[in-house]
């Protein structure tokens, strides 16, 4: 399945689905939501 070709809801479920399956980044999300920062996104390299 070519998650590109659905439409925006459905990419947004697929990404959520996704990121749910990783422990680490969910704890990492909950707690970046908490210091209220504007504009922050997480990146990895």
């Amino acid at each position: 399945m070519l998650i590109g070709r659905l439409a925006v809801g459905e990419q947004l479920d697929a990404l959520r689905a996704t990121l749910s399956r990783n422990e680490q980044l969910l704890e990492v999300l909950v707690r970046a939501t908490t210091l209220e920062l504007p504009g922050w996104y997480l990146t990895a390299g």
